[in-house]
């Protein structure tokens, strides 16, 4: 690590990042390109798949975006996604390729790392109508034959309008629950159905996913079922594609929920140069006393603004980046807490900017 952002390093990456075909024209223009992962290299993602990624694999997504819609200047958000169940190799390309692509455009972007079931609001604005489905490409849901087609079955659910999304779950009565919407893809047929406690944005989001179902396939019927009745025709089709309905249903379907991790105290790291003058990156964990209320010090904040801090809340790691932080802090932060604690290199990292840090990351202070 100690070269992993000397200038020989960023002068490899920035040449290998000219040579790649697949970062020609990146952050050229506003809106979004998105990559997937594959043979350890990277390939662009088709433009009708934006917002559908499947759970097996990686992705990078490069936001490019004007802070000042009157103006030239481009800025850049650069996520990389990491399905639930990508591999260790997809994983490690997609970080690779996210660094060489933030050398390739001068290291503007804000780099953020996306897990499954944790993304960020930031992250699902972009895709309002995002769409996660098990395994890869081979069993994207736009070319139907009956006689080979796999049912699919996938829960619609969100907290709020903004954070919707739909994700695949075994198609079984044992995915159902009382609260949540669902569309059950059976090829030719397509229904939509919720059993009496979904919301109203969620029911909507399974009627939109049903529309396009229904629309993309030369000949397919579509069902809307709310409540079912056992004893409609509907319901009866329902129950023949999916399973024997169950005796009651639970309030909510946990089985794709991520596995609950045990309290963990909040805990800060900071990223900081021994000296300036060979800009040697160091992390260190700090010892700092939380309130009654399990909150830090604000005062830590005004301390560190020139260097990075990293605040593990158990769940997601925020990396704070302090105003006078250097190139070096700012580059090798997440690089260093995931050589320190290996359990954090999936971990879902949120970066925020002092004087630009949002409600999320305040409301852990004093």
């Amino acid at each position: 690590m100690a070269l992993y952002n000397s200038d020989i390093a960023k002068k490899a990456r920035k040449a290998a990042a000219d040579t790649e075909k697949e970062w020609e024209g990146a952050g050229k223009a506003e809106g979004c390109e998105i990559w997937r992962i594959e043979d350890f290299g990277v390939k662009r993602w088709p433009k009708e798949m934006y917002g559908k990624f499947y759970s097996g694999d990686s992705y990078i997504i490069l936001h490019t975006y004007k802070p000042d819609p009157e103006g030239e200047d481009l800025d850049y958000n650069l996520y990389f996604w990491l399905g639930k169940t990508t591999s260790q190799d997809e994983y490690g390309t997609a970080a690779y390729k996210t660094v060489e692509l933030d050398d390739k455009l001068g290291g503007e972007p804000v780099q953020s790392r996306e897990v499954q079931g944790a993304e960020s609001d930031d992250f699902e604005d972009l895709f309002p109508d995002m769409k996660i489905m098990e395994g890869g490409i081979a069993s994207a849901f736009n070319h139907v034959e009956p006689e080979k087609y796999n049912n699919k079955l996938l829960i619609v659910r969100g907290t709020k309008r903004k954070n919707i999304k739909a994700s695949e779950v075994p198609c079984s009565p044992a995915s159902l629950s009382l609260n949540d919407a669902y569309v059950l893809d059976a090829g030719l047929q397509v229904f939509c159905a919720t059993f009496g406690g979904a919301s109203v944005w969620e029911k909507r989001k399974a009627n939109d996913i049903v529309d396009a179902l229904q629309k993309s396939r030369p000949k397919c019927d579509d069902f809307r079922l709310d409540a079912l009745d056992e004893d409609s025709d509907d319901a009866k089709r329902f129950w023949k594609v999916l399973g024997e309905k169950p005796a009651e249903l639970p309030d909510r379907y946990t089985g794709n929920d991520e596995e609950k991790k045990e309290d963990v105290a909040v805990t800060v790291f900071k990223v900081a140069d021994c000296t300036k003058a060979d800009a040697k990156t160091t992390i260190t964990q700090l010892e700092v006393a939380v309130d009654a209320d399990g909150k830090l010090p604000k005062s830590i904040l005004a301390d560190n603004c020139s260097d990075v801090l990293i605040v593990d809340t158990g769940k997601v790691l925020m990396v704070w980046v302090g105003k006078d932080a250097s190139p070096a802090e700012k580059k090798q932060a997440i690089p260093l807490i995931s050589m320190a604690k290996p359990e954090y290199d999936r971990r879902p990292t949120r970066k925020y900017y002092q004087g630009k840090e949002k409600k999320k990351f305040l409301d852990l202070f004093a």
